[in-house]
């Protein structure tokens, strides 16, 4: 789910989501901070007012205390 979205100062756009990840553990549930393509800001803003799931591919990089992802190839909204 996607539960916060921020611009950048130079004018990039991310999205902090919250579920869970291929590249560990299921059952482990986190936040990520997704640099959000053009195409995929007004998906999120969707996703975000209606509270609806997402699916989300591209790179994942540890980054300090977190996780971020960079270079995503999908972002696909699943509504409710």
């Amino acid at each position: 789910m996607v539960t916060r979205l921020h611009a950048e100062d130079h004018g990039s756009r991310e999205g902090t989501v919250y579920g869970s990840f291929e590249h560990e553990d299921y059952a482990r549930m986190r936040h990520v901070r997704v640099r959000l393509r053009p195409d995929d800001v007004d998906r999120a803003t969707e996703a975000w007012r209606n509270r609806y799931e997402v699916l989300v591919k591209g790179d994942v990089e540890p980054r300090g205390n977190g996780v971020r992802m960079r270079d995503v190839t999908a972002f696909v909204v699943v509504p409710g």
